[in-house]
């Protein structure tokens, strides 16, 4: 077995411990390694890390990029309004301002997990439209650093 450049081995396979056998049932002793994306390395070969000239980037260049949606009140649907880069399997970061409402005394308060959604590995940001890469995921958690106020506090701890 041989990762792509761009993957990286989820187990060790160098390690002969783990090396997985088949038993008799027909059974793997336990799973075999599997290739995994190296987080913020894209999964295209001697691709370019910018837009140049206003060229789009190429399907899968930005696969740790988070299109960040929220729930319309009006249809229901799906708009995406801000973005985000994913730092853990688990764990979006995005600016505070996108997970917030703001009223008009400026007191913040967190938009509820229920109308926030996740969309990774998408090309184009309409929610209905499917892609074989994408990866779509109710938000469990919203958090913002404590000491953000928004427009009160010029965007501070954004």
């Amino acid at each position: 077995h041989k990762c792509k450049k761009q993957l990286l081995w989820s187990r060790d396979p160098q390690d002969s411990a783990h090396l997985p056998a088949c038993t008799a049932e027909g059974e793997w002793t336990y799973l075999p390694p599997l290739c995994q994306p190296t987080c913020g390395m894209s999964l295209i070969n001697g691709s370019n890390p910018g837009i140049i000239d206003g060229d789009p980037s190429p399907l899968g260049n930005f696969p740790w990029h988070a299109g960040i949606y929220h729930r319309e009140p009006n249809n229901g649907g799906w708009e995406q309004f801000c973005g985000g880069s994913l730092i853990r399997p688990n764990v979006i970061v995005t600016a505070a301002y996108c997970v917030v409402k703001e009223s008009k005394d400026r007191s913040i308060q967190l938009m509820d997990p229920k109308n926030i959604r996740v969309a990774l590995g998408k090309y184009y940001r309409d929610w209905n439209r499917f892609e074989p890469t994408e990866i779509k995921r109710e938000v469990i958690k919203v958090k913002v650093p404590s000491g953000y106020r928004g427009t009160s506090t010029n965007f501070e701890f954004d």
